[in-house]
């Protein structure tokens, strides 16, 4: 079965390895680790914010920082929003022609 996003997700995973090299299974993979890393580190950045009465905060994970960037990288194809990407999960008729469908179903 053909999937038109899996090239994409493919080349990106190459660029940015999802998971943490070493882990890979692929022998002598000399990539570093990028998104097991942005995870760890953004983990311990909330942690750290995290004061007596603060809001619980669940803790991020690979899958929703790979959808975060992919978020930009779609809008950027798009012809990009001139900051303002919020714009692309909005509705209603101010934002016809810029509201995006598979960019507002990765926000929710």
């Amino acid at each position: 079965n053909y999937d038109p996003l899996a090239l994409p997700v493919f080349l990106h995973q190459i660029l940015l390895p999802f998971v943490e090299p070493k882990k890979s299974g692929i022998e002598n993979d000399g990539r570093l680790p990028y998104y097991s890393d942005v995870m760890q580190y953004t983990n311990i950045y909330r942690a750290s914010k995290i004061g007596p009465h603060a809001h619980s905060v669940k803790e991020f994970n690979v899958p929703e920082l790979v959808h975060a960037d992919g978020i930009v990288l779609f809008d950027g194809a798009l012809g990009g929003s001139n900051g303002a990407i919020h714009q692309r999960w909005m509705t209603g008729p101010d934002y016809f022609g810029i509201h995006d469908m598979m960019i507002s179903s990765t926000m929710s």
